[in-house]
């Protein structure tokens, strides 16, 4: 009989390789992104000339998505927020390979994208719609 046969293996089992699901909130992320800056870059400039030529005054609201427009046009402030997806993606947590596939905190990632994503849509058609009612009241004399 040998002498190894009944000792246990004393061997370490190699640390589970760590993986990424980052597609979905790279991809949302990225949306959020091209409506910041199309939105900044492209739509609110031109509605700044038809609150200038009416002379009304603008919401609050209204001034803040103005200066972060103005913040975004000029030096290279839309360069600053290319890189959010990216860095967002480095947020998702990393599985083990050997673990079914959790989706938690990627769906959190991807879940908060589509609320800052709605939220946007929401604080610039409200910024822009604002003063264009309030012309308009006036314009009608009601």
């Amino acid at each position: 009989m040998n002498s190894t046969e009944h000792q246990p293996l004393d061997y370490a089992s190699p640390p589970p390789r760590l993986r990424r699901y980052w597609a979905g909130p790279v991809a949302m992320w990225s949306l959020v992104v091209i409506v910041w800056l199309a939105a900044g870059l492209f739509i609110v400039p031109r509605f700044e000339p038809i609150f200038k030529a009416f002379k009304i005054r603008l919401p609050f609201i209204t001034q803040i998505l103005l200066s972060w427009s103005h913040w975004m046009n000029t030096g290279f402030g839309w360069l600053q927020i290319l890189p959010l997806p990216i860095v967002f993606a480095f947020l998702t947590p990393r599985i083990p390979e050997d673990r079914p596939r959790s989706r938690g905190g990627t769906r959190i990632l991807v879940l908060s994208a589509i609320l800052t994503l709605a939220l946007t849509l929401l604080l610039i058609f409200t910024a822009l719609i604002m003063p264009l009612l309030s012309l308009l009241t006036a314009v009608s004399g009601k």
